[in-house]
């Protein structure tokens, strides 16, 4: 029975060892952080915005616009929504304690036009001179098709 006694309290002292240096390896792993916020385009909350960390992971926002993505604690790290061709990004400074970082939110707004030529048609002058432009075309059209049905008529 001493014997039993003995071994079982080495097999108590190796545990007590074998946890007190498990927990320095604990901590060194880092504590989870999760940053959390909303993607608007053009202001508003939007669905299915595909949402990507730098140090890897992503997330898609839910119908109100919410993202919430995993990424370790105590880094920087950029954070990108995209969305249609658009996509605007933001940098993060996440705490060494892990937590919660609320409030990153995002908005994306729609690129600039490349060219001035774009620029000008996508301004209120230019949008006037267009419709003005189509106007002229269908009465040209409607001009050419009247004069041709007046000379089928008289065949």
């Amino acid at each position: 029975m001493n014997m039993r006694n003995n071994m079982a309290m080495k097999f108590l002292l190796f545990l007590c060892f074998f946890i007190i240096l498990m927990v320095p390896v604990a901590y060194a792993q880092g504590f989870p952080c999760v940053v959390r916020g909303t993607v608007t385009v053009k202001g508003i909350p939007t669905q299915g915005v595909t949402v990507s960390v730098s140090s890897g992971g992503s997330d898609m926002t839910n119908s109100s616009g919410g993202y919430g993505v995993d990424v370790p604690s105590g880094s920087t790290v950029t954070i990108t929504a995209s969305y249609n061709g658009m996509s605007n990004s933001t940098t993060v400074n996440t705490p060494a304690s892990g937590g919660f970082v609320d409030g990153q939110n995002i908005n994306i707004e729609s690129p600039a036009p490349s060219s001035p030529l774009l620029s000008f048609l996508f301004s209120s002058a230019g949008l006037l001179l267009l419709i003005l432009v189509f106007a002229i075309l269908i009465v040209a059209i409607t001009v050419y098709l009247q004069r041709k049905d007046k000379k089928e008529k008289k065949k």
